[in-house]
Protein backbone atom coordinates (compact mmCIF):
# COMPACT_ATOMS: atom_id res chain seq x y z
CA UNK A 1 0.00 0.00 0.00
CA UNK A 2 1.43 3.69 -0.78
CA UNK A 3 2.07 5.62 2.17
CA UNK A 4 -0.17 8.19 3.49
CA UNK A 5 1.21 11.62 2.98
CA UNK A 6 2.70 13.64 6.36
CA UNK A 7 0.81 17.08 7.20
CA UNK A 8 2.62 19.87 8.41
CA UNK A 9 1.37 19.94 12.03
CA UNK A 10 2.84 21.91 14.97
CA UNK A 11 1.48 22.11 18.38
CA UNK A 12 0.44 24.80 20.52
CA UNK A 13 0.63 23.86 24.72
CA UNK A 14 -1.50 26.41 26.68
CA UNK A 15 -1.95 26.36 30.58
CA UNK A 16 -5.19 25.07 32.38
CA UNK A 17 -7.31 27.30 34.47
CA UNK A 18 -8.63 24.73 36.92
CA UNK A 19 -9.16 24.52 40.92
CA UNK A 20 -8.36 21.78 43.19
CA UNK A 21 -11.48 19.83 42.45
CA UNK A 22 -10.80 20.08 38.75
CA UNK A 23 -7.58 18.57 39.25
CA UNK A 24 -8.76 15.81 41.51
CA UNK A 25 -11.21 15.05 38.66
CA UNK A 26 -8.61 14.83 36.35
CA UNK A 27 -6.74 12.88 37.88
CA UNK A 28 -9.50 10.49 38.48
CA UNK A 29 -10.17 10.34 34.83
CA UNK A 30 -6.90 9.49 33.91
CA UNK A 31 -6.66 6.53 35.96
CA UNK A 32 -9.80 5.10 34.58
CA UNK A 33 -8.21 5.49 31.15
CA UNK A 34 -5.40 3.89 32.41
CA UNK A 35 -7.35 0.97 33.19
CA UNK A 36 -9.28 0.71 30.49
CA UNK A 37 -6.06 0.73 28.11
CA UNK A 38 -4.61 -2.33 30.52
CA UNK A 39 -7.69 -4.22 29.98
CA UNK A 40 -7.84 -3.43 26.17
CA UNK A 41 -4.55 -4.98 26.02
CA UNK A 42 -5.09 -7.99 27.79
CA UNK A 43 -7.50 -8.39 25.88
CA UNK A 44 -5.90 -8.39 22.37
CA UNK A 45 -3.19 -10.22 24.20
CA UNK A 46 -5.38 -13.36 24.17
CA UNK A 47 -6.49 -12.80 21.24
CA UNK A 48 -2.40 -13.41 20.03
CA UNK A 49 -2.23 -15.65 22.08
CA UNK A 50 -4.65 -17.46 20.77
CA UNK A 51 -3.19 -17.02 17.35
CA UNK A 52 -0.30 -18.38 18.40
CA UNK A 53 -1.19 -21.70 19.92
CA UNK A 54 -3.56 -22.48 16.90
CA UNK A 55 -1.50 -21.40 13.59
CA UNK A 56 1.60 -21.73 12.66
CA UNK A 57 2.79 -17.78 12.97
CA UNK A 58 5.30 -18.82 15.14
CA UNK A 59 7.25 -20.94 12.68
CA UNK A 60 6.67 -18.20 9.47
CA UNK A 61 8.23 -15.46 12.03
CA UNK A 62 11.05 -17.80 12.55
CA UNK A 63 11.53 -18.43 8.45
CA UNK A 64 11.52 -14.51 7.93
CA UNK A 65 14.01 -13.98 10.67
CA UNK A 66 16.31 -16.75 9.14
CA UNK A 67 15.51 -15.07 5.62
CA UNK A 68 16.46 -11.64 6.81
CA UNK A 69 19.75 -12.36 8.35
CA UNK A 70 20.73 -14.47 5.02
CA UNK A 71 19.93 -11.31 3.54
CA UNK A 72 21.61 -9.20 5.61
CA UNK A 73 24.66 -11.43 5.34
CA UNK A 74 24.60 -10.92 1.42
CA UNK A 75 24.91 -7.45 1.91
CA UNK A 76 27.14 -7.04 3.71
CA UNK A 77 29.56 -9.51 1.78
CA UNK A 78 28.42 -7.47 -1.32
CA UNK A 79 29.73 -4.02 0.92
CA UNK A 80 33.29 -5.38 2.00
CA UNK A 81 33.88 -6.91 -2.05
CA UNK A 82 32.70 -3.40 -3.26
CA UNK A 83 34.92 -1.37 -0.72
CA UNK A 84 37.90 -3.78 -1.80
CA UNK A 85 37.30 -2.97 -5.38
CA UNK A 86 36.80 0.54 -5.00
CA UNK A 87 40.58 0.66 -2.84
CA UNK A 88 42.05 -0.88 -6.55
CA UNK A 89 44.70 -2.62 -4.77
CA UNK A 90 43.99 -6.30 -6.48
CA UNK A 91 44.30 -7.15 -10.42
CA UNK A 92 41.71 -7.24 -12.97
CA UNK A 93 40.71 -10.80 -12.90
CA UNK A 94 40.19 -11.17 -9.42
CA UNK A 95 37.97 -7.69 -9.92
CA UNK A 96 36.01 -9.46 -12.56
CA UNK A 97 36.08 -12.38 -10.15
CA UNK A 98 34.95 -10.37 -7.15
CA UNK A 99 32.12 -8.69 -9.85
CA UNK A 100 30.74 -11.82 -10.79
CA UNK A 101 30.57 -12.99 -7.24
CA UNK A 102 28.25 -9.75 -6.07
CA UNK A 103 26.03 -10.46 -8.96
CA UNK A 104 25.18 -13.47 -7.77
CA UNK A 105 25.00 -12.45 -4.41
CA UNK A 106 22.03 -9.84 -5.61
CA UNK A 107 20.51 -12.69 -7.66
CA UNK A 108 20.20 -14.54 -4.52
CA UNK A 109 18.81 -11.97 -2.27
CA UNK A 110 15.97 -11.16 -4.62
CA UNK A 111 15.20 -14.58 -4.88
CA UNK A 112 14.99 -14.58 -1.01
CA UNK A 113 12.73 -11.48 -1.46
CA UNK A 114 10.52 -13.21 -3.24
CA UNK A 115 10.29 -16.12 -0.98
CA UNK A 116 10.13 -13.50 2.37
CA UNK A 117 6.86 -12.12 0.61
CA UNK A 118 5.13 -15.30 0.36
CA UNK A 119 5.36 -15.75 3.83
CA UNK A 120 4.66 -12.22 4.76
CA UNK A 121 1.25 -12.70 2.69
CA UNK A 122 0.46 -16.23 5.22
CA UNK A 123 1.46 -14.21 8.01
CA UNK A 124 -1.26 -11.22 7.37
CA UNK A 125 -4.33 -13.24 6.71
CA UNK A 126 -3.46 -14.66 10.07
CA UNK A 127 -3.51 -11.44 11.29
CA UNK A 128 -6.78 -10.40 8.92
CA UNK A 129 -8.45 -13.97 10.39
CA UNK A 130 -7.90 -12.86 13.94
CA UNK A 131 -8.53 -9.16 13.30
CA UNK A 132 -5.56 -7.24 14.00
CA UNK A 133 -5.26 -4.07 12.42
CA UNK A 134 -6.33 -0.70 12.86
CA UNK A 135 -9.89 -0.40 11.57
CA UNK A 136 -10.71 -3.70 13.85
CA UNK A 137 -8.60 -2.12 17.25
CA UNK A 138 -11.16 0.86 16.91
CA UNK A 139 -14.13 -1.50 16.56
CA UNK A 140 -12.92 -3.44 19.42
CA UNK A 141 -13.26 -0.59 21.62
CA UNK A 142 -16.69 -0.88 21.54
CA UNK A 143 -16.46 -4.02 24.40
CA UNK A 144 -16.37 -1.61 27.22
CA UNK A 145 -19.89 -1.06 26.71
CA UNK A 146 -20.84 -4.42 27.93
CA UNK A 147 -18.95 -4.30 30.61
CA UNK A 148 -20.41 -3.09 34.08
CA UNK A 149 -17.12 -1.12 35.90
CA UNK A 150 -16.53 0.50 33.12
CA UNK A 151 -20.12 1.95 32.27
CA UNK A 152 -23.49 4.03 34.16
CA UNK A 153 -27.32 3.65 33.61
CA UNK A 154 -28.48 5.64 31.08
CA UNK A 155 -31.35 8.16 32.65
CA UNK A 156 -31.98 10.41 29.54
CA UNK A 157 -33.92 9.89 26.41
CA UNK A 158 -32.63 10.81 23.25
CA UNK A 159 -35.16 14.04 23.57
CA UNK A 160 -32.77 15.09 26.50
CA UNK A 161 -35.26 14.67 29.34
CA UNK A 162 -35.19 12.32 32.01
CA UNK A 163 -37.58 9.22 32.37
CA UNK A 164 -39.38 8.74 35.40
CA UNK A 165 -41.55 6.68 36.95
CA UNK A 166 -45.38 7.68 38.44
CA UNK A 167 -43.75 8.94 41.43
CA UNK A 168 -41.53 11.15 40.18
CA UNK A 169 -38.09 9.14 40.69
CA UNK A 170 -35.26 8.65 37.70
CA UNK A 171 -35.24 5.34 35.90
CA UNK A 172 -32.89 3.90 33.89
CA UNK A 173 -33.61 3.55 30.41
CA UNK A 174 -34.31 -0.26 29.08
CA UNK A 175 -33.23 -1.30 25.36
CA UNK A 176 -34.67 -4.21 22.93
CA UNK A 177 -34.39 -7.15 25.16
CA UNK A 178 -35.59 -5.27 28.28
CA UNK A 179 -31.95 -4.66 30.17
CA UNK A 180 -30.65 -1.39 31.33
CA UNK A 181 -28.93 0.58 28.40
CA UNK A 182 -25.50 1.82 29.35
CA UNK A 183 -23.35 4.15 28.73
CA UNK A 184 -19.57 4.27 29.01
CA UNK A 185 -17.81 6.73 31.32
CA UNK A 186 -15.44 8.02 28.27
CA UNK A 187 -16.44 9.37 24.74
CA UNK A 188 -16.25 6.93 21.79
CA UNK A 189 -13.36 9.65 20.54
CA UNK A 190 -11.10 9.23 22.91
CA UNK A 191 -11.11 5.17 23.05
CA UNK A 192 -10.28 5.12 19.71
CA UNK A 193 -7.45 7.50 19.93
CA UNK A 194 -6.27 7.40 23.07
CA UNK A 195 -6.96 3.56 23.59
CA UNK A 196 -7.09 1.65 20.61
CA UNK A 197 -4.67 3.62 18.02
CA UNK A 198 -1.60 3.76 20.81
CA UNK A 199 -2.18 -0.01 21.61
CA UNK A 200 -2.37 -0.77 17.87
CA UNK A 201 0.85 0.53 16.63
CA UNK A 202 2.64 -1.15 19.97
CA UNK A 203 0.97 -4.39 18.39
CA UNK A 204 1.91 -3.01 14.97
CA UNK A 205 5.83 -3.29 16.14
CA UNK A 206 5.68 -6.51 17.65
CA UNK A 207 4.38 -8.21 14.66
CA UNK A 208 7.02 -6.16 12.69
CA UNK A 209 10.40 -5.64 14.95
CA UNK A 210 9.46 -8.59 17.42
CA UNK A 211 8.41 -5.31 19.85
CA UNK A 212 7.23 -5.57 23.46
CA UNK A 213 3.56 -4.31 24.54
CA UNK A 214 3.75 -3.37 28.00
CA UNK A 215 0.88 -2.51 30.57
CA UNK A 216 0.79 0.97 31.47
CA UNK A 217 1.71 2.22 35.43
CA UNK A 218 0.09 5.35 37.11
CA UNK A 219 3.40 7.23 36.26
CA UNK A 220 3.14 6.04 32.56
CA UNK A 221 -0.20 7.70 31.55
CA UNK A 222 0.72 10.99 30.39
CA UNK A 223 -1.44 12.29 27.78
CA UNK A 224 -5.41 12.12 26.56
CA UNK A 225 -6.04 12.72 23.07
CA UNK A 226 -9.29 13.55 21.56
CA UNK A 227 -10.72 13.97 25.00
CA UNK A 228 -12.87 17.35 24.51
CA UNK A 229 -14.99 19.45 22.28
CA UNK A 230 -15.34 22.98 22.55
CA UNK A 231 -18.02 25.05 24.01
CA UNK A 232 -19.69 26.85 21.59
CA UNK A 233 -18.60 27.21 18.24
CA UNK A 234 -15.40 26.72 18.33
CA UNK A 235 -12.36 26.81 20.67
CA UNK A 236 -11.54 30.08 20.39
CA UNK A 237 -14.83 31.81 21.62
CA UNK A 238 -15.07 30.56 25.51
CA UNK A 239 -11.46 29.53 25.93
CA UNK A 240 -12.77 26.69 27.61
CA UNK A 241 -13.75 22.85 26.50
CA UNK A 242 -15.96 20.41 27.33
CA UNK A 243 -15.40 16.64 27.97
CA UNK A 244 -17.94 14.75 26.50
CA UNK A 245 -20.10 11.98 27.88
CA UNK A 246 -19.79 13.67 31.81
CA UNK A 247 -20.31 17.00 30.63
CA UNK A 248 -17.09 18.84 33.05
CA UNK A 249 -16.27 22.07 31.36
CA UNK A 250 -12.46 23.73 31.81
CA UNK A 251 -11.30 26.82 31.03
CA UNK A 252 -7.81 26.90 29.80
CA UNK A 253 -5.69 30.12 29.23
CA UNK A 254 -6.05 33.09 27.11
CA UNK A 255 -2.86 33.22 24.53
CA UNK A 256 -0.47 36.11 25.51
CA UNK A 257 2.44 36.63 23.48
CA UNK A 258 2.46 37.61 19.33
CA UNK A 259 3.66 33.77 18.55
CA UNK A 260 0.91 32.08 20.71
CA UNK A 261 -2.03 34.34 19.13
CA UNK A 262 -0.61 34.00 15.59
CA UNK A 263 -0.99 30.02 15.62
CA UNK A 264 -3.92 30.34 17.76
CA UNK A 265 -5.69 32.27 15.25
CA UNK A 266 -5.45 29.68 12.39
CA UNK A 267 -8.52 27.51 11.14
CA UNK A 268 -7.59 23.97 11.37
CA UNK A 269 -7.89 22.50 14.71
CA UNK A 270 -7.84 18.76 14.61
CA UNK A 271 -7.29 17.40 17.81
CA UNK A 272 -7.05 18.43 21.48
CA UNK A 273 -4.76 16.61 23.81
CA UNK A 274 -4.82 17.00 27.68
CA UNK A 275 -0.98 16.50 29.03
CA UNK A 276 0.55 16.28 32.77
CA UNK A 277 3.52 16.50 34.06
CA UNK A 278 4.91 15.15 37.24
CA UNK A 279 5.89 17.63 39.88
CA UNK A 280 7.35 16.67 43.25
CA UNK A 281 4.44 15.80 44.44
CA UNK A 282 1.65 15.78 42.42
CA UNK A 283 0.80 16.52 38.37
CA UNK A 284 0.17 19.38 36.39
CA UNK A 285 -2.08 19.55 33.64
CA UNK A 286 -2.38 21.42 30.17
CA UNK A 287 -3.74 21.19 27.16
CA UNK A 288 -2.14 20.58 23.34
CA UNK A 289 -4.29 21.66 20.07
CA UNK A 290 -2.26 20.36 17.05
CA UNK A 291 -2.78 22.56 13.90
CA UNK A 292 -2.46 21.38 10.71
CA UNK A 293 -0.76 23.82 7.97
CA UNK A 294 2.44 25.36 7.95
CA UNK A 295 4.16 26.28 10.96
CA UNK A 296 4.27 30.21 12.05
CA UNK A 297 7.77 31.06 13.13
CA UNK A 298 8.77 33.34 16.02
CA UNK A 299 9.43 36.90 15.49
CA UNK A 300 11.05 39.40 17.82
CA UNK A 301 10.46 42.92 18.64
CA UNK A 302 10.96 44.11 15.01
CA UNK A 303 8.82 41.60 13.39
CA UNK A 304 11.96 39.41 12.18
CA UNK A 305 12.47 36.34 12.18
CA UNK A 306 14.49 34.79 14.96
CA UNK A 307 17.18 32.55 14.08
CA UNK A 308 17.41 32.75 10.36
CA UNK A 309 19.01 30.25 8.29
CA UNK A 310 22.58 31.02 6.26
CA UNK A 311 23.71 29.64 3.16
CA UNK A 312 25.91 26.76 2.07
CA UNK A 313 25.64 23.09 3.03
CA UNK A 314 26.92 21.56 6.13
CA UNK A 315 27.66 17.89 6.86
CA UNK A 316 27.12 17.04 10.44
CA UNK A 317 29.31 14.38 11.92
CA UNK A 318 27.73 12.85 15.08
CA UNK A 319 28.45 10.74 17.90
CA UNK A 320 26.99 9.92 21.20
CA UNK A 321 27.92 13.09 23.26
CA UNK A 322 29.32 15.51 20.35
CA UNK A 323 28.40 17.12 17.14
CA UNK A 324 30.56 18.29 14.53
CA UNK A 325 29.59 20.68 12.14
CA UNK A 326 31.44 21.61 8.71
CA UNK A 327 31.05 24.09 5.91
CA UNK A 328 33.02 25.22 3.52
CA UNK A 329 33.98 28.26 5.47
CA UNK A 330 33.58 27.26 9.00
CA UNK A 331 34.05 23.97 11.26
CA UNK A 332 32.79 23.89 14.91
CA UNK A 333 32.15 21.47 17.62
CA UNK A 334 29.49 21.52 20.03
CA UNK A 335 28.76 19.76 23.34
CA UNK A 336 25.43 17.44 23.56
CA UNK A 337 25.87 17.63 27.50
CA UNK A 338 24.20 20.14 29.53
CA UNK A 339 26.70 21.64 31.69
CA UNK A 340 23.77 21.54 34.08
CA UNK A 341 23.26 17.61 33.45
CA UNK A 342 24.73 16.47 36.47
CA UNK A 343 23.37 18.45 39.26
CA UNK A 344 20.59 15.66 40.69
CA UNK A 345 23.16 12.88 40.34
CA UNK A 346 24.37 12.14 43.86
CA UNK A 347 20.43 12.89 45.41
CA UNK A 348 19.22 10.07 42.50
CA UNK A 349 22.05 8.00 43.47
CA UNK A 350 20.83 7.87 47.04
CA UNK A 351 17.24 7.93 46.49
CA UNK A 352 17.87 4.78 44.34
CA UNK A 353 19.70 3.15 47.47
CA UNK A 354 17.10 3.84 49.82
CA UNK A 355 14.62 2.47 47.22
CA UNK A 356 16.73 -0.77 46.76
CA UNK A 357 16.84 -0.90 50.87
CA UNK A 358 13.27 -0.97 50.93
CA UNK A 359 12.34 -3.26 48.49
CA UNK A 360 14.74 -6.00 50.12
CA UNK A 361 12.95 -4.98 53.54
CA UNK A 362 9.09 -5.35 52.60
CA UNK A 363 10.08 -8.60 49.96
CA UNK A 364 13.10 -10.87 51.65
CA UNK A 365 11.36 -13.94 50.36
CA UNK A 366 12.16 -12.38 46.69
CA UNK A 367 16.52 -12.34 46.97
CA UNK A 368 18.73 -15.71 47.03
CA UNK A 369 21.20 -15.94 49.73
CA UNK A 370 23.65 -13.76 47.72
CA UNK A 371 21.58 -11.03 47.44
CA UNK A 372 20.18 -11.43 43.67
CA UNK A 373 16.69 -11.13 42.75
CA UNK A 374 15.06 -14.58 42.67
CA UNK A 375 13.67 -15.02 38.84
CA UNK A 376 10.27 -16.93 40.39
CA UNK A 377 9.16 -18.86 43.67
CA UNK A 378 10.08 -22.73 43.67
CA UNK A 379 7.72 -24.57 46.13
CA UNK A 380 7.40 -28.81 46.68
CA UNK A 381 4.74 -30.48 44.71
CA UNK A 382 2.06 -31.71 47.69
CA UNK A 383 1.32 -35.06 45.34
CA UNK A 384 4.88 -35.51 44.16
CA UNK A 385 8.13 -33.90 46.77
CA UNK A 386 10.71 -34.63 43.98
CA UNK A 387 8.93 -32.62 41.68
CA UNK A 388 9.21 -28.59 42.27
CA UNK A 389 6.47 -25.94 41.03
CA UNK A 390 7.86 -22.65 39.87
CA UNK A 391 5.14 -19.13 40.97
CA UNK A 392 5.53 -15.53 39.79
CA UNK A 393 7.19 -13.51 42.16
CA UNK A 394 5.25 -10.91 44.04
CA UNK A 395 6.43 -7.73 45.01
CA UNK A 396 5.10 -5.62 47.49
CA UNK A 397 6.04 -1.56 48.10
CA UNK A 398 5.70 0.64 51.11
CA UNK A 399 4.45 3.95 51.14
CA UNK A 400 8.02 5.19 51.99
CA UNK A 401 9.22 3.52 48.29
CA UNK A 402 6.21 5.00 46.52
CA UNK A 403 7.23 9.03 47.98
CA UNK A 404 10.97 8.05 46.94
CA UNK A 405 9.82 6.74 43.62
CA UNK A 406 7.61 9.84 42.81
CA UNK A 407 10.79 12.31 43.44
CA UNK A 408 13.08 10.47 41.52
CA UNK A 409 10.62 10.80 38.34
CA UNK A 410 10.31 14.23 39.34
CA UNK A 411 14.15 14.75 39.23
CA UNK A 412 14.40 12.83 35.91
CA UNK A 413 11.79 14.79 34.39
CA UNK A 414 13.59 18.04 35.55
CA UNK A 415 16.55 16.74 33.54
CA UNK A 416 14.89 15.79 30.39
CA UNK A 417 13.10 19.11 30.43
CA UNK A 418 16.76 20.82 30.73
CA UNK A 419 18.39 19.01 28.12
CA UNK A 420 15.44 19.44 25.55
CA UNK A 421 15.57 23.43 26.40
CA UNK A 422 19.79 22.75 25.84
CA UNK A 423 19.16 21.20 22.34
CA UNK A 424 17.14 23.89 21.80
CA UNK A 425 18.87 26.58 22.19
CA UNK A 426 21.85 24.68 20.72
CA UNK A 427 20.14 24.27 17.34
CA UNK A 428 18.93 28.01 16.93
CA UNK A 429 22.96 29.03 17.51
CA UNK A 430 24.15 26.62 14.80
CA UNK A 431 21.34 27.45 12.39
CA UNK A 432 23.08 30.69 10.76
CA UNK A 433 25.56 28.57 9.30
CA UNK A 434 23.71 26.88 6.66
CA UNK A 435 20.35 25.95 5.07
CA UNK A 436 20.92 22.21 3.98
CA UNK A 437 22.69 19.36 5.74
CA UNK A 438 23.94 15.98 5.10
CA UNK A 439 23.68 13.85 7.88
CA UNK A 440 24.02 9.71 8.21
CA UNK A 441 22.05 7.40 9.28
CA UNK A 442 22.00 6.61 12.96
CA UNK A 443 20.95 3.94 14.93
CA UNK A 444 21.23 4.88 18.61
CA UNK A 445 18.88 2.18 19.84
CA UNK A 446 21.05 -0.47 18.59
CA UNK A 447 24.38 0.97 20.93
CA UNK A 448 22.37 1.68 24.00
CA UNK A 449 23.52 -1.55 25.45
CA UNK A 450 26.86 -1.87 23.83
CA UNK A 451 30.04 -1.11 25.91
CA UNK A 452 32.60 0.70 23.99
CA UNK A 453 34.76 4.01 24.09
CA UNK A 454 32.70 7.52 23.92
CA UNK A 455 34.86 10.49 23.20
CA UNK A 456 38.27 11.03 24.52
CA UNK A 457 37.32 8.51 27.95
CA UNK A 458 39.67 6.09 28.62
CA UNK A 459 36.65 4.08 30.22
CA UNK A 460 36.49 2.03 27.09
CA UNK A 461 33.45 -0.86 29.15
CA UNK A 462 31.48 2.08 30.00
CA UNK A 463 28.09 1.39 28.39
CA UNK A 464 26.55 3.61 25.67
CA UNK A 465 23.36 3.71 26.90
CA UNK A 466 24.60 5.79 29.62
CA UNK A 467 25.92 8.32 27.42
CA UNK A 468 22.95 8.27 25.73
CA UNK A 469 20.55 9.56 28.26
CA UNK A 470 23.42 12.06 29.72
CA UNK A 471 23.38 13.73 26.02
CA UNK A 472 20.37 12.43 24.03
CA UNK A 473 21.99 12.23 20.49
CA UNK A 474 18.41 11.03 18.15
CA UNK A 475 16.75 14.02 20.69
CA UNK A 476 19.02 16.57 18.80
CA UNK A 477 18.94 15.44 15.40
CA UNK A 478 15.27 15.34 15.52
CA UNK A 479 14.86 18.56 16.67
CA UNK A 480 18.01 19.75 14.13
CA UNK A 481 15.63 18.62 11.35
CA UNK A 482 12.39 19.93 12.73
CA UNK A 483 13.84 23.50 12.74
CA UNK A 484 15.50 22.88 9.71
CA UNK A 485 12.65 22.20 7.48
CA UNK A 486 10.30 24.33 9.50
CA UNK A 487 12.94 27.73 7.94
CA UNK A 488 12.38 26.32 4.89
CA UNK A 489 15.62 24.35 4.61
CA UNK A 490 17.09 21.15 3.28
CA UNK A 491 17.56 17.81 5.37
CA UNK A 492 19.62 14.94 3.31
CA UNK A 493 19.70 11.64 5.00
CA UNK A 494 22.96 10.24 3.76
CA UNK A 495 22.67 5.95 4.28
CA UNK A 496 26.34 3.73 4.45
CA UNK A 497 25.47 2.24 0.79
CA UNK A 498 25.39 6.09 -0.71
CA UNK A 499 28.36 7.60 1.10
CA UNK A 500 30.80 5.71 3.60
CA UNK A 501 31.72 8.95 5.49
CA UNK A 502 33.68 7.49 8.48
CA UNK A 503 36.02 4.83 6.52
CA UNK A 504 36.74 7.15 3.16
CA UNK A 505 40.14 8.83 2.87
CA UNK A 506 40.44 11.46 0.22
CA UNK A 507 44.19 11.27 0.20
CA UNK A 508 44.91 8.15 -0.85
CA UNK A 509 41.06 6.84 -2.22
CA UNK A 510 40.63 4.31 0.17
CA UNK A 511 38.93 3.00 2.61
CA UNK A 512 40.02 2.00 6.59
CA UNK A 513 38.06 -0.04 8.99
CA UNK A 514 37.14 2.20 11.79
CA UNK A 515 35.57 0.43 14.97
CA UNK A 516 33.85 2.49 17.06
CA UNK A 517 36.41 2.71 19.77
CA UNK A 518 38.77 4.44 17.54
CA UNK A 519 38.33 8.16 17.89
CA UNK A 520 41.37 9.14 15.74
CA UNK A 521 41.46 9.07 11.63
CA UNK A 522 45.38 9.03 10.54
CA UNK A 523 45.37 10.16 6.56
CA UNK A 524 47.79 9.10 4.51
CA UNK A 525 49.98 12.69 4.52
CA UNK A 526 50.44 11.96 8.20
CA UNK A 527 47.97 14.02 9.93
CA UNK A 528 45.57 13.02 12.47
CA UNK A 529 42.07 13.96 12.96
CA UNK A 530 39.19 14.00 15.23
CA UNK A 531 36.63 10.93 14.18
CA UNK A 532 33.43 12.96 13.64
CA UNK A 533 34.97 16.17 12.03
CA UNK A 534 36.66 13.80 9.60
CA UNK A 535 33.09 12.50 8.72
CA UNK A 536 31.35 15.65 8.79
CA UNK A 537 33.86 16.62 6.27
CA UNK A 538 33.18 13.66 3.75
CA UNK A 539 29.60 14.45 4.59
CA UNK A 540 30.43 17.80 3.03
CA UNK A 541 31.89 16.90 0.42
CA UNK A 542 30.04 13.90 -0.20
CA UNK A 543 33.71 11.33 -1.05
CA UNK A 544 34.43 13.84 -3.92
CA UNK A 545 38.36 13.71 -3.96
CA UNK A 546 38.71 17.34 -5.93
CA UNK A 547 36.28 19.36 -3.81
CA UNK A 548 37.99 17.69 -0.55
CA UNK A 549 41.46 18.19 -1.77
CA UNK A 550 40.32 22.14 -2.15
CA UNK A 551 38.72 22.43 0.88
CA UNK A 552 41.25 20.66 3.18
CA UNK A 553 43.82 23.16 3.59
CA UNK A 554 41.04 25.66 5.63
CA UNK A 555 39.55 22.34 7.17
CA UNK A 556 43.18 21.70 8.60
CA UNK A 557 43.24 24.95 9.85
CA UNK A 558 40.04 24.87 11.67
CA UNK A 559 40.27 21.33 13.07
CA UNK A 560 43.39 21.98 14.82
CA UNK A 561 42.26 25.67 16.09
CA UNK A 562 38.69 23.75 17.32
CA UNK A 563 40.55 21.24 19.09
CA UNK A 564 43.13 23.87 20.48
CA UNK A 565 39.59 25.70 21.99
CA UNK A 566 38.73 22.63 23.86
CA UNK A 567 42.31 21.58 25.00
CA UNK A 568 42.17 18.40 23.60
CA UNK A 569 45.32 16.86 22.16
CA UNK A 570 45.43 14.49 19.31
CA UNK A 571 47.95 11.72 18.89
CA UNK A 572 51.10 12.09 16.75
CA UNK A 573 50.22 8.81 14.94
CA UNK A 574 47.15 6.37 14.22
CA UNK A 575 48.01 2.72 13.19
CA UNK A 576 45.24 2.76 10.46
CA UNK A 577 44.18 -0.81 8.39
CA UNK A 578 42.28 -1.02 5.42
CA UNK A 579 38.77 -2.50 5.03
CA UNK A 580 40.22 -5.63 2.93
CA UNK A 581 43.41 -5.96 5.47
CA UNK A 582 41.05 -5.98 8.53
CA UNK A 583 38.91 -8.70 6.52
CA UNK A 584 41.50 -10.76 6.49
CA UNK A 585 42.46 -10.39 9.95
CA UNK A 586 39.01 -11.33 11.02
CA UNK A 587 39.14 -14.68 8.88
CA UNK A 588 41.79 -15.64 10.34
CA UNK A 589 41.36 -15.33 13.70
CA UNK A 590 38.06 -17.39 13.36
CA UNK A 591 40.35 -20.18 11.62
CA UNK A 592 42.09 -20.23 14.67
CA UNK A 593 39.68 -20.12 17.20
CA UNK A 594 37.93 -22.93 15.43
CA UNK A 595 41.16 -24.97 15.89
CA UNK A 596 41.64 -24.40 19.25
CA UNK A 597 38.26 -25.70 19.96
CA UNK A 598 38.93 -28.75 18.13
Amino acid sequence: MPEKEKKNQHILSMGLEINADDKIYLDKYFEFVRKMQNYFISYQLKKYNKMVRETNYQELKIQIDNIDKAISNFNRQIINRQKVIDEGEISKCEITSYKNVIAELKKDISSLKKEKSKYQKQIYELLKEYRFSDLSFKSDVAIFDKIDYFTKPCYKTKNGKLARDKNGNKIPILDENGNVKRKCFVSSLVRKYSIAAPIWSAFDKKFKENGVVHFKSFFNKKSVSSIAFPVGNSFKDNNAFVIPSVGKIIKYKIPRTQYEKEVFNKENVNVIRIKRIWKNTKYSYSVQFTITGEPVLRKDKDNCVKHPLGTGVAGVGISLNECWICTENTLKRVSLVPPDAYEFDDEIKQIERAMDRSKRATNPNNFDEKGRAKSFYETPDPDNPDKIIKSKLRWRFSKHYRKLSQRKAYLEGINARKRKLYDENLVNELLPYFNEINIQKNDFKRTQMSKQKVGDSTDEKKKAGLHIKEASPSQFVEILKRKVISHGGKVNIITKKECQATEFNHTDGKFYDMPVSNRWFGMSDGNVLQRDAHTAFNLLTLNDIEKSNKLYDDFLKQHSAELEKFNIVAPEQVNMVTCSQAKEKRKSARKTKKKNIA
